[in-house]
């Protein structure tokens, strides 16, 4: 028999934007949190969604946010803008991530997914397996799954969205029996239409079915009953799946096995060749590949090469690939190479010369791509661990704008024309030292410092410039900072921790 999934993700929006936080909130038991995300419409901010603690306090999508801060008082209350082009993005790339599940998936905006399983349970142990699969895969990449299986995809999104329970399985001739108790909603009808429907009354699936066709027809004409001929599978209905592009390979077979590990070797670079020249018209580098050598009689043999930075480089690749290929056992000989890019990345584009220059900008394509290759390196001598890069935060906390992270992962896009300007100092002191200031006006700025055991007078001073904690510090209040210079012409950044805290030396500039 069809078998239709339909996989409903209730807090898709809150989830995907909680994922832009830049850090874990930290604990706070008397002033537990909240996040919002929020549409804006001119002046007018409203909640697109909410967490589950926010709607335990009564917020709801799409009243105000000053109507959800007053049900929420002594809430560290969180807001993240609503980015729906984001959302879709992101529902898409989910879709591809569940074809690990079955060939055909489709996105079901704005939070959901359908899948073509007819066939694929047996896979998963059965239909019930199938279903408790998915919602637990969802649960894993931190997305709140509901399920339901049925023999239609208007049925099953019903009973997903609107069913008793987190994950439902529901045969053919229990559809008609499982959709009757649910509300007139679950079959997504016009406004008009459903407003008709509950002012006679008419509350259920179930209620309507009892009307009869003629009088829904007549009443409704034909767009009510194609509805629900395509919730009972008396109509025609199909989804349209994502297409998901084959990874970029090339193969190469022999006349027989050898063992001749010069022959693989040999074999293997003629596959890469192809392979880089196939993704050279397509202007796409490999970040992940993969070998693949078939042997008679045993498992076959697969190697995997990761990169940092998309690269064509034959070279580069086949200096990575080959220690790789030389340490196999290659048993009673290989009979096939297949080479996969299995990841792959755009390519800056090259403007292209009648002279070349002996040295290589910073910016130059060239020179990224002789970076990725001496990480690349690196990597694979050391571990992908064992080489690091300083990443840049999406946060205004000085102390917490840099940070370490593995050079081989691709780098977030951050905003670092506003992260980062020419009024920071050179060298940061972690943590920032106490220092003893006296300032002639309660706000204003220090007009002596004694710090690391010397008295400085102050010759200039430049500020205060704000800075905010984030809520998730468990800090309130800010910082002023200051840009002082002593008579003894050192500059240093020192701050006052609001609300009336102690002068703090942050950094200098050296």
């Amino acid at each position: 028999m069809p078998m239709a999934l339909s996989l409903y993700l209730p807090r898709w929006t809150v989830e995907l934007a909680s994922r832009r936080k830049p850090g874990p909130p930290a604990p706070d038991p008397d002033r537990p949190g909240a996040l919002l995300v929020i549409r804006t419409v001119g002046q007018r901010q409203t909640v697109a969604a909410c967490c589950a603690a926010s709607s335990r306090a009564g917020v709801l999508p799409g009243m105000t946010l000053a109507h959800a801060r007053a049900l929420m008082p002594g809430r560290r209350i969180e807001t993240l803008p609503h980015d729906p082009d984001a959302e879709a993005r992101a529902l898409r790339r989910l879709a591809v991530w569940a074809t690990r599940f079955t060939p055909t998936v489709a996105t079901d905006p704005p939070d959901g997914l359908l899948l073509e399983v007819t066939g694929c349970d047996h896979l998963f142990g059965g239909p019930q397996g199938l279903v408790a699969r998915v919602v637990r895969a969802a649960a894993g990449r931190g997305f709140t799954g509901r399920a339901a299986l049925a023999p239609t995809f208007a049925g099953a999104r019903a009973l997903a969205r609107f069913g008793p329970r987190s994950r439902l399985v529901v045969g053919p001739r229990d559809l008609r029996a499982a959709l009757e108790p649910l509300p007139v909603a679950a079959m997504e009808l016009e406004d008009a239409d459903h407003a008709a429907l509950l002012e006679i009354g008419v509350d259920t699936i179930g209620q309507v079915l009892a009307l009869g066709r003629r009088s829904l027809h007549a009443r409704f004409g034909d767009r009510l009953l194609l509805r629900l001929d395509r919730m009972l599978g008396q109509a025609a209905e199909w989804i349209t799946p994502v297409a998901v592009p084959e990874p970029s390979r090339c193969e190469l077979a022999f006349d027989g096995p050898t063992t001749a590990q010069e022959s693989v070797l040999a074999g293997a670079r003629l596959a890469l060749g192809r392979l880089v020249s196939a993704l050279e018209r397509r202007q796409r580098g490999v970040r992940r590949l993969r070998a693949d050598l078939a042997r008679p009689g045993l498992e076959p043999l697969a190697v995997t090469v990761h990169l940092s930075r998309p690269s064509l480089s034959e070279r580069h690749l086949w200096s990575l690939l080959r220690p790789r290929l030389e340490s196999l056992h290659l048993g009673f000989g290989v009979e096939s190479i297949r080479i996969t890019a299995t990841a792959t990345g755009p390519l800056r584009h090259q403007q292209t010369a009648h002279w070349s220059a002996p040295g290589l900008a910073a910016g130059d394509p060239r020179a990224h791509a002789r970076l990725g290759e001496l990480i690349d390196t690196l990597a694979d001598r050391l571990g992908p661990g064992g080489v690091a890069t300083v990443g840049v935060a999406p946060t205004h906390c000085p102390e917490r704008v840099f940070f370490r992270r593995p050079a081989a992962e691709p780098a977030p896009p951050v905003d670092h024309a506003r992260l980062i300007n020419a009024d920071r100092p050179t060298a940061l002191l972690e943590p920032p030292e106490p220092a003893d200031a006296v300032a002639l006006a309660p706000d204003g700025p220090p007009s002596r410092l004694r710090w690391r055991g010397r008295d400085h007078a102050v010759a200039f001073a430049a500020g205060p410039e704000r800075i905010g904690l984030p809520w998730w510090l468990n800090r309130r209040g800010g910082r002023d900072y200051f840009r002082v210079q002593t008579d003894s012409a050192l500059w240093l950044w020192v701050y006052r921790a609001l609300p009336g805290g102690g002068w703090f030396v942050h950094g200098l500039w050296e």
